[in-house]
């Protein structure tokens, strides 16, 4: 189960996009969340490997929405977790979510 108030507290309550401003939201970074009948479809998209912490204001605008944003994130989450273990969450994802791994650079595939 997802524990927002200890996600807050790791990644050190700053947006994690250099903004300077304060975190609020676990923004799903590079697969965005997926629900079916108002329930999470698919759990492995809230797995800390694909969450970020953001800002409301920026989060709610939908600044990060964009595939450079994804690129971006993807890169940080490398620093953070390591290659191997960030292709170990990409390559035991659903197949019907392969689709969506535009932010990985072709050289890594």
């Amino acid at each position: 189960m997802f524990d927002k108030a200890e996600f807050t507290r790791r990644r050190g309550y700053l947006c994690e996009c250099g903004c300077g401003k304060q975190g609020h939201d676990a923004h799903h970074a590079l697969i965005h969340h997926i629900k079916k009948g108002g329930k999470t479809k698919y759990k492995e998209l809230n797995d800390p490997r694909n969450l970020i912490l953001v800002n409301h204001q920026e989060h709610i605008t939908r600044k990060f929405d964009t595939h450079e944003w994804r690129v971006r994130f993807w890169e940080m989450q490398i620093e953070r977790y390591g290659e191997p273990v960030m292709m170990e969450w990409v390559n035991n994802l659903p197949d019907k979510l392969r689709h969506r791994i535009d932010f990985i650079e072709r050289k890594m595939r």
